[in-house]
């Protein structure tokens, strides 16, 4: 019964029952399959389940439209809410909010002040009533948005190999035809030399003919030698191209087909991959195919299988009658070790999905949410998850070491009745059939039949090749050459001009835009037209398809039809990279990266100084470059004189030393943690001032910001952008009341497009939203 309430009350039962499981849908890596609005109601949902005494809530409403921010407030935030009889600490910019409060504790330069007030009451105006007014739907673009990416909050699955010659195959396309050419002509000629070398200890065996025995011991001696030391280097050789040629061009060119397939891989699909899984294909699957599978398929594949035709040969020319004895035996034993490792691949495939996805679903929740483990007390549920699974991974290693020692351990009763038999046959002829046996002979015999069986088991066993290698190959294959990319950076016969674009002119003709093509589109047959230098403000409800204009602009996702032209030129024709490079996108999530403030302005370096200090100037950001970053720089020592130093720690140890850098070389920690939320938006727009792109998208760019700094922005953007075409998508109505028009989205489709004057002065889904927006704010001036 709570957890229905819970789900009503943070507006998630529409959400929760046209989920394709209900509340049991699996939510994909970073809530992919989520807007933003539903990420911040699942998470109040997750608190507000907790039955906790106090709740604070940071910055809940920002990322909601008036409509639920109205439904929250009433259903869980005020006197008669879900949480009314509980402690509520709401951090908010929302100001119209202030007057249902009984304490208002304002932050002012580091400063507090506390105001204590009698709340206002909620108006009798309900949401409903609201609700029943607006005939703008939710429900299909909810279900589109919640189902946009439902493709990739599955697991990837890969294709694995039909066979292990198959595997071998991609393993030698992989590393160059040539390198693996020279690695097995080297175990070629080695193998060549040890047979030789023991074809001559057989005849110097066998031999009793004591005037040649001792010109064949003599010479016997010297070839040995020769080939021992000429093998061991040769060995050497084999060893250093195998490490040195092989291995580091393998995991060099490796690495670098996976950087390309992050780099080029669509948006959607790479937001949704777990770290766990791409730091298994970059890490361990790199290291085992280009460490472990070459000496694996040197030593074991071609020097077993090299080894064994020699043993054949000798045993034909020296005692064929082995053949008749051993052949059974091998026989057997490849039957018991088949159906032993038939056991191994459904242990280790048993193993993945008992372990992978739950382990990779616990890294993603212990790496990306640890502060939130800490603040809701259940790092110690998470752990004892961890240890869980670690437990259950290691009870599955051990069975499958057990498996394959029982293969090792096979080995020793086989041997010992082949060597059995030859001595029992050889006393027969002995003592029964008085034929003389010399000891050089059965010496040559047993060591000829035992070879024999362990060459033949190691040619019918593949090797023992691990099956782990194959399946990891199979990975990397698999992820390298199914996973789609995305379209050309640059179409060489179809790039735009310099200049362009020159006014910023958009026009969207009949464009419909799906994410996957058994479901309903999310934009459905947009057609409209953004004049050039045009401020265009975006609103509509959480799902309405406000977002997906970006990806349709950025080519994030490919149109289903229709098309977008911009100054004449149809996007779809021209490349990637010269559609990116032209447009500027401030996101609602500011992206900063670990550096200077220089290389997150102007990663490139290609304007000067002055450049960039005019664009800080511009953006009033100059005054958070004047005091040092406490962050820690990194700075990697010399070897030599660390090692001198510091003996005891590693030559290469990576030092952090406090940076002291201002001005442009003030330090930006990993994803701006040193700046607020606010500051960083201001980086970013001044990153885009600095850029002075013809078009400006602003992705709900203000909407975690206070008034103060969405009026700067608001400000350089009428004054620095004044030239350049701005699409504003906001769920704060005041942000886009200054718009030249303003276009509102219902289902993916164009509901409304005029100036705000025109929509206001009559009965429209704009003038609703306006006034949804407003009411609290009529109330806190009616109780003044």
């Amino acid at each position: 019964a709570y957890f229905s309430q819970v789900v009503d009350a943070c507006a998630l039962a529409a959400d929760v029952e046209l989920f394709p499981k209900g509340d049991l849908t699996m939510i994909g890596t970073n809530g992919v399959n989520l807007s933003g609005g539903q990420k911040v109601r699942l998470a109040l949902a997750r608190a507000l389940y907790m039955r906790a005494d106090v709740y604070v809530l940071d910055d809940l409403l920002s990322a909601v439209d008036p409509h639920v921010e109205r439904h929250i407030v009433e259903r869980v935030l005020a006197t008669d809410g879900i949480i009314g009889h509980k402690t509520r600490i709401l951090v908010t910019h929302a100001e119209h909010l202030v007057p249902l409060s009984d304490t208002v504790i304002t932050f002012v330069d580091g400063k507090m002040s506390v105001v204590r007030q009698v709340p206002l009451t909620l108006s009798t105006v309900s949401i409903d009533t609201l609700n029943s007014k607006d005939t703008m739907s939710s429900s299909d673009s909810v279900d589109q948005q919640a189902s946009a990416a439902d493709i990739y909050s599955k697991p990837l699955e890969y294709r694995k190999l039909a066979s292990l010659w198959s595997a071998i195959w991609h393993f030698i396309q992989l590393s160059g035809y040539g390198t693996v050419a020279i690695v097995v002509g080297i175990q070629i000629a080695q193998t060549y030399a040890l047979y030789y070398t023991q074809s001559l200890r057989i005849s110097l065996m066998t031999d009793s003919n004591p005037a040649t025995m001792v010109q064949s011991l003599k010479y016997y001696l010297l070839i040995n030698a020769f080939v021992s030391f000429t093998h061991r280097q040769i060995r050497n050789l084999e060893r250093w191209i195998r490490r040195k040629v092989l291995t580091t061009r393998l995991e060099f060119k490796m690495r670098r087909e996976i950087r390309q397939l992050v780099l080029s891989m669509p948006l959607p699909l790479l937001e949704s991959l777990p770290y766990s899984t791409m730091s298994e294909l970059y890490l361990q699957c790199v290291n085992s195919i280009s460490q472990a599978f070459p000496m694996t398929l040197c030593i074991f594949m071609v020097n077993s299988k090299l080894s064994a035709v020699a043993t054949i040969t000798r045993v034909i020319k020296t005692s064929p009658g082995l053949l008749v004895m051993c052949g059974p035996l091998v026989a057997l034993n490849y039957a018991i070790e088949r159906w032993h490792r038939g056991t191994l691949p459904k242990l280790y495939d048993v193993r993945r999905e008992a372990i992978g996805r739950p382990r990779e679903r616990l890294d993603d929740v212990l790496k990306c949410n640890r502060p939130l483990l800490r603040i809701h007390d259940m790092t110690d549920i998470y752990l004892d998850k961890l240890c869980q699974i670690k437990a259950m991974d290691i009870s599955y290693e051990l069975s499958q070491e057990s498996v394959r020692e029982s293969l090792s351990l096979m080995e020793m009763p086989f041997t010992h009745i082949i060597e059995t038999t030859i001595l029992a046959y050889k006393l027969y002829l002995r003592l029964f059939a008085s034929i003389p046996v010399s000891p050089g002979e059965l010496d040559v015999e047993t060591s000829l039949a035992t070879g024999l069986y362990h060459r033949v088991r190691g040619l019918l066993s593949h090797g023992r090749i691990d099956d782990r290698y194959i399946d990891q190959l199979s990975q990397y294959v698999s992820y390298t050459k199914d996973i789609p990319r995305e379209q050309p950076r640059i179409v060489a016969d179809s790039r735009p001009l310099p200049c362009w674009p020159e006014t910023g002119e958009i026009e969207f003709r009949q464009f419909r835009l799906g994410y996957r093509p058994d479901l309903d589109p999310v934009l459905n047959g947009l057609s409209f037209v953004v004049r050039g230098k045009e401020k265009i403000g975006i609103v509509g409800r959480t799902g309405a398809g406000k977002s997906s204009l970006t990806y349709a602009l950025m080519r994030l996702v490919e149109a289903d039809s229709g098309s977008i032209i911009i100054d004449g030129v149809d996007i779809s024709t021209i490349g990637l990279h010269d559609l990116r490079s032209r447009i500027s996108i401030i996101p609602q999530d500011p992206s900063l990266f670990e550096g200077t403030i220089r290389d997150n302005l102007d990663p490139t370096y290609q304007y000067t100084d002055d450049e960039v200090w005019a664009a800080i100037d511009a953006c009033q950001i100059a005054h958070l470059l004047d005091m040092p970053a406490k962050a820690r720089k990194p700075k990697i020592m010399n070897p030599d004189k660390a090692s001198k130093e510091e003996p005891k720690q590693p030559s290469n140890i990576c030092k952090r030393d406090w940076s002291a850098g201002i001005g442009l070389e003030k330090w930006v920690n990993y994803k701006g943690s040193n700046f607020s939320v606010g500051q960083q938006q201001l980086v970013s727009l001044c990153r885009a001032l600095l850029w002075r792109r013809k078009i400006l998208v602003l992705d709900e760019a203000t909407a975690n910001v206070d008034t103060k700094t969405d009026q700067i922005m608001q400000s350089v953007i009428r004054q620095e952008f004044k030239d350049c075409t701005v699409l504003t998508i906001a769920h704060r109505i005041n942000t886009i009341m200054d718009s030249d028009r303003v276009l509102v989205m219902d289902q993916g489709k164009v509901a409304e497009f005029d100036t705000p004057s025109n929509l206001l002065a009559r009965d429209s889904h704009f003038k609703r939203l306006v006034e949804c927006t407003n009411l609290s704010k009529e109330q806190g001036q009616s109780a003044e």
